[in-house]
């Protein structure tokens, strides 16, 4: 893996981690109703899309629209509101902490299971056992004994749990989906970014006020986010959209088998850091073990193989004549390896 990839995958965990601080400061000064989750989701929606535009405007990149983005960014968002959705039940059942753990993995495997079967990349042993030990940490640091008997308390809590695994996998799937050339016109990276924060505003302005502003309560009830609250979403927001581009960019140049377990071990440590620093959360001796671990795996995905998990395809886009990079993502082999009619460059060399 490329310095540049590393800076890139380090600047993606960062943003999400400085996003999650954010949103914990917002639910903190604003509320965490279902309500205030929405119109946190709006803002995220309106900040993702000032970062897109930025980005789109540097880029000289002209707007198009393809129906397979369209409807690969209207999963995102539908997968993206079902598990914000069963998060907050899981909040009312008591059961977040284990719930948690569980959208962590799911993070995790659903997208390294998709890439294994559906686009042919290989997992070997040592990474195998580098998701046996960052599954062991995101155990360890997500509550460990005392989570795991907790959601055996209730069979609703273990539902919870079982559909956070699947939305928060289906949410990485499709992410890494869009990126790679599956045979369908798909737009650029920016831009199928900006499908889903545009979706993102539509969908949760239409049920924001179906939502009750204060815990079961009416939902005519009085609602207002203080101006420090929304402030404090919008950085947020700005933070997301932007990791969320990071995070796009590497989709399309590493396997999901080194993309998100990366991810997910560099955003615990990082997260339990800022817990610890701006939230006073404790460390326990249970959380520092598996934030060891946690980075312990992150190196064996580090691996190099005989052939360059780096390796890309790149598609020259015949409308506008721009490569799929930041502006028109790069679109990997599935299998590898360069064909007879595609150009093959190594360490992210193609970085418009």
């Amino acid at each position: 893996m490329s310095l540049y990839h590393l800076v890139t995958l380090f600047s993606a965990v960062t943003l999400d981690t400085v996003s999650t601080t954010f949103n914990k400061l917002y639910q903190l000064r604003g509320g965490a109703t279902l309500r205030h989750g929405a119109a946190y989701n709006i803002f995220n929606g309106v900040g993702s899309s000032l970062v897109n535009i930025a980005v789109i405007l540097y880029m000289g990149t002209q707007f198009e629209w393809r129906w397979y983005s369209a409807l690969m960014a209207l999963a995102l968002i539908l997968s993206s509101g079902a598990n914000y959705l069963v998060c907050f039940k899981a909040y009312e059942s008591g059961k977040i902490v284990v719930f948690g753990t569980f959208m962590t993995l799911g993070y995790v495997f659903i997208p390294c299971l998709g890439g294994l079967v559906f686009l042919g990349e290989s997992v070997s042993p040592l990474k195998w056992g580098g998701i046996l030990v960052l599954t062991i940490a995101v155990i360890l640091v997500g509550g460990g004994k005392k989570a795991a008997a907790s959601v055996q308390t209730r069979k609703k809590g273990l539902f919870f749990c079982v559909m956070g695994f699947f939305f928060s996998g289906l949410i990485g799937w499709f992410s890494k989906l869009h990126q790679v050339d599956v045979g369908f016109e798909m737009v650029s990276t920016a831009i199928f970014a900006m499908f889903i924060s545009m979706g993102r505003i539509a969908v949760f302005s239409v049920f924001l006020p179906f939502f009750p502003a204060k815990g079961k309560g009416d939902a005519s009830e009085p609602f207002r986010i203080p101006p420090m609250a929304a402030l404090l979403a919008i950085i947020a927001a700005l933070a997301s959209g932007s990791g969320y581009l990071f995070t796009l960019h590497n989709a399309s140049v590493l396997p999901a088998n080194v993309l998100f377990p990366v991810l997910t071990g560099g955003g615990l440590v990082l997260g339990a850091l800022a817990g610890r620093l701006f939230f006073h959360e404790r460390l326990t001796p249970r959380i520092i073990v598996g934030l060891i671990l946690a980075v312990a795996s992150t190196f064996t995905f580090f691996e190099k193989s005989g052939e360059s998990d780096e390796k890309q395809c790149v598609q020259e886009d015949s409308s506008n004549g721009h490569y799929r990079g930041w502006g028109h993502g790069v679109m990997p082999c599935r299998d590898n390896h360069v064909g007879e009619d595609q150009t093959a460059t190594v360490d992210g060399d193609l970085r418009h």
